[in-house]
């Protein structure tokens, strides 16, 4: 059971995003789902590689975030 915002809830896997997506729109394309969302779980080791992507990428464009002074080189 789940309480709020949703009215169930469906955790599966799938064996990529694509397969997922299409799940979800044969789910809806019978009228009895009015919303849904799709959100992507990672192990610990696939977020520890995404966070060190994010990493690296932010110091490799020398990123800001929107408000910040610009980074000094």
């Amino acid at each position: 059971m789940t309480t709020g915002e949703y009215d169930w809830l469906l955790i599966a896997e799938a064996p990529n995003p694509e397969a997922a997506i299409a799940a979800a729109m044969a789910a809806t394309g019978g009228g009895g789902v009015e919303t849904i969302k799709i959100f992507m779980a990672f192990s610990g080791p696939e977020a520890v590689a995404i966070f060190q992507m994010a990493q690296n990428a932010a110091r490799n464009l020398n990123f800001k975030s929107a408000g910040q002074p610009a980074p000094r080189e």
